[in-house]
């Protein structure tokens, strides 16, 4: 009798298989609860670039677009850069400027218009535990907010704590929070929980879609988070390996 005899690659394609449907599930689970518990379920989409300088400083770019319902009803558009250091490997620090505009959506009408100017500074540790990356991240940020009739300065500090776990070479589990602190009281100001499942298009570019729970204190939102990763290298002349 003839018997076939499954190689070590068979076993962890499998492996890999349940891990990506488990976690499917479980987003899945995330967006039919997010639409019971709440009217709108909005869209983020985020473009996030890392563009290499020098072998230690660096430019980030990040641009975002959100929605109060999926892909209608402007949220905010955003735009952040500045200029990285890298203390260590797994040490960076960031100082920048960002830019905000926004409209505040209730019912079924634009309820006025916000632009908002930030400074901030901010350092990150980057850690493994096991096959999962760790990263913890510590932001100050100054934010000049101008509403209609109003002019006002807040000051407030973040962490965010993010795991990403690789399920094999191409894709990976990712999952953070985020606090929100105000250097003034009411001292919250929000909380941002995701989960998801990111993709190594290649070596340079990746890609992210989850569940993301933002959470304030008199209202919660619910958003489908779809986020590109790239990296540059402007010390070589093949300035982007896609």
């Amino acid at each position: 009798m003839i018997k076939f005899r499954k190689s070590a690659d068979y076993y962890g394609l499998n492996r890999t298989f349940k891990k990506g449907i488990t976690i499917l599930l479980m987003l899945v689970s995330f967006v039919n609860f997010a639409q019971e518990k709440e009217d709108l379920l909005g869209s983020w989409f985020i473009i996030s670039g890392s563009n290499k300088i020098s072998n230690k400083f660096s430019i980030p770019t990040l641009s975002i677009l959100r929605h109060y319902k999926l892909i209608s009803n402007y949220e905010f558009a955003f735009f952040r850069t500045g200029l990285t250091y890298q203390v260590k490997k797994n040490f960076l620090t960031t100082i920048g400027v960002a830019y905000l505009d926004s409209e505040a959506y209730i019912g079924n009408e634009f309820g006025g218009h916000t632009k908002q100017i930030w400074l901030y500074e901010e350092l990150v540790f980057k850690s493994k535990y096991k096959n999962a990356l760790i990263s913890n991240r510590i932001r100050l940020e100054s934010c000049w907010i101008d509403k209609v009739g109003e002019s006002l300065v807040n000051n407030r500090i973040r962490y965010r704590l993010q795991a990403k776990i690789p399920l094999n070479n191409a894709f990976y589990f990712k999952i953070f929070n985020e606090y929100f602190i105000n250097l003034k009281a009411p001292h919250f100001n929000q909380n941002r929980f995701f989960i998801g499942l990111g993709h190594n298009v290649t070596k340079s570019v990746k890609v992210d879609i989850g569940y993301m729970k933002n959470t304030f204190k008199k209202s919660n939102f619910d958003r489908i988070q779809l986020a590109v990763y790239f990296k540059t290298d402007f010390r070589k002349k093949n300035n982007l390996n896609l």
